[in-house]
């Protein structure tokens, strides 16, 4: 028996409508109170844009095209004849947009389970007797498996067809080039409504929705909406474990978060934008820390920590770990608000890459001081903190106090430095004497590269930070190492051999030509903080795919973690019972 899973996707891959009137827009459809929503606005310019970029270029080059033949030869080859044809049909009906909305938060806790309410909706440009032939292939499949319960009504005059069993409804209607999947039938209906003009007000005229919308790409290959408004409402409605946390945290959330990409020309662009509940304070980023780099600095984060400081002393009320820190900073004399006053605006972390098979980035952070004194006190806990660890070194450079604690690696020798202007943390004293001698200099080699002038002019102007990756650089660095291991991997493996030549692997400097830089642009106003970036990926994306990997990673571990200790339990069994 297929799972419900695997048959709504195969209904959200073949379903498609009949007529040829331009769709309305998919928040049109939604419900206010809808939390989740994502847009997929047209696929097929979407792949014709993604063969423009970067990520285009790189798949046409004749290296990689070589490496790559055997394995796209072998995998086109051992796709079934009957999958293949499926895929021709589709491609035939020319499926465009696509959408997901979640309208209700699900209850994992629920008894029997609870389904969520979800709505999702797939348009077509292709042929209507292609669509109904490719539609009516996919029922005749669904008769029999676990969504066998199948009936039709008639609403209007669009039919709404009906497959559910006790675990899973679906509720499925089509009408103009549009299909639309429910898992509750009143959704379903509701949209239907909504669709003709007879509905009740929708998400499009919610007004977090309209302030979300002005902040999107001019013509984006996708957007993603999340209402915290009502998020927060559902959860606190429910009644949940952390309803009565989220309540004191409320005011410092924003009302929504939407974030809007499009492959434009050879880079990514992306534009994600959180609407601020309350007002934010001014914020005028003037990137004195550029001076910190060097010639070999492949990556910058910069940020202005105005803004941060509203949250302290509020989190500090409701957060544990806020009050804890706080109750430490007031046996030395300090409080929460003394970081505000002793440090900031501009904090920066630099790292540097020089070439070399044995080189390895570095790591330095600064942070500007207001308040010399109180600087010094802060400085004062962190020496005692590293302490802890054994004998501090001490010296002066260029006018600022270094305190290096020893290390058996003399690459990570933690230093701590202060001067009249900065606060300055080094993961050795290395790092730190090195962006010492870049703002001694008088000019920043980051500045002054073209890379890093023409990746900022993608961008909107940055006055509360940025962050910059030279991504040629880190590509040209990881593979020059990484080549050699994939060579060794693939000619040692019996089952990737026969697809991947190891002598094709292609070479750095095929990579590195078409690796854009990366640059994300941090923009503050009055009732809103928006992330504007450009390069081969984007900000929002990234964060989401390191995530999504790091999630992955950690339940890998956690199994691999049970597993072991299962078995070491019943080997310590089976040892006892042998005694």
């Amino acid at each position: 028996m297929r799972s419900p899973l695997f048959i709504l996707l195969s209904l959200v891959l073949s379903f498609a409508l009949r007529a040829a009137e331009p769709v309305q827009t998919a928040a049109r459809l939604l419900p206010p109170e809808t939390f989740l929503f994502a847009e997929v606005h047209d696929a097929p310019r979407t792949v014709e844009r993604l063969g423009l970029s970067s990520w285009g270029d790189l798949a046409r080059e004749p290296e990689v095209r070589d490496f790559f033949r055997k394995l796209i030869d072998a995998v086109a080859h051992e796709v079934p004849v009957e999958a293949r044809a499926i895929l021709d049909e589709i491609v035939r009906v020319e499926p465009s947009g696509a959408f997901f909305a979640l309208v209700e938060m699900p209850d994992m806790m629920a008894v029997p389970r609870f389904i969520p309410k979800m709505l999702i909706g797939v348009t077509y440009r292709g042929e209507p007797a292609r669509a109904e032939a490719l539609l009516q292939k996919r029922r005749d499949g669904l008769h029999g498996e676990a969504l066998g319960k199948h009936s039709k009504e008639t609403v209007g005059n669009i039919e709404v067809e009906t497959f559910a069993d006790s675990k899973f409804p679906l509720f499925v209607a089509h009408a103009d080039k549009q299909v639309l999947f429910a898992t509750d039938r009143q959704t379903l209906l509701d949209a239907l409504a909504r669709r003709a003009g007879n509905g009740s007000r929708s998400l499009a005229d919610a007004e977090p929705w309209k302030a979300a919308e002005k902040e999107h790409l001019a013509a984006p290959d996708g957007t993603a909406y999340f209402s915290y408004d009502e998020f927060l409402r559902k959860i606190f409605a429910a009644g949940g474990p952390n309803a009565a946390a989220l309540s004191t945290m409320k005011d410092l959330m924003p009302r929504s978060f939407t974030v809007s990409t499009k492959m434009d020309g050879h880079l990514m662009h992306e534009r994600a934008f959180l609407d601020s509940r309350i007002v934010l304070p001014r914020a005028e980023s003037k990137h004195r820390s550029l001076a910190f780099t060097g010639e070999d600095t492949f990556a910058y984060l910069e940020s202005n920590i105005a803004q941060s400081t509203l949250y302290l002393e509020k989190m500090a009320s409701g957060d544990a770990v806020m009050k804890a820190a706080a109750d430490e900073l007031e046996k030395h004399g300090l409080t929460l608000a003394d970081i505000a006053q002793a440090f900031g605006p501009e904090i920066a972390v630099v790292s540097d890459w020089e070439p070399g098979g044995l080189a390895v980035p570095s790591l330095f952070v600064a942070v500007e001081v207001r308040d010399a004194e109180k600087a010094g006190k802060f400085a004062g806990l962190i020496r005692e903190a590293m302490s802890m660890e054994g004998k501090l070194t001490e010296k002066e450079y260029h006018g600022a106090k270094i305190w290096s604690a020893k290390s058996m690696l003399p690459v990570i020798q933690p230093t701590l430095a202060l001067d009249g202007t900065h606060l300055m943390f080094g993961l050795n004293q290395s790092s730190v004497t090195a962006a010492l001698d870049h703002a001694r200099s008088g000019k920043s080699a980051l500045a002054e590269a073209a890379a890093f002038t023409g990746a900022l002019k993608t961008v909107g102007e940055p006055n509360a930070g940025m962050l910059y990756l030279d991504s040629a650089r880190i590509t040209g660095r990881l593979y020059d190492r990484a080549r050699p291991f994939l060579a060794n991997a693939i000619a040692g493996n019996p089952k990737l051999a026969p697809f991947l030549d190891a002598s094709l692997l292609p070479q750095t400097a095929t990579l590195v030509r078409h690796m854009p830089p990366f640059i994300a642009s941090f923009q503050s106003g009055m009732h809103g903080f928006t992330v504007e970036s450009t390069g081969p990926a984007t900000y929002v994306t990234g964060v989401g795919v390191v995530g999504v990997v790091a999630g992955f990673s950690m339940t890998m571990y956690q199994t691999a973690k049970t597993r072991a200790g299962e078995k070491a339990g019943k080997e310590k069994t089976r040892k006892e019972k042998a005694r």
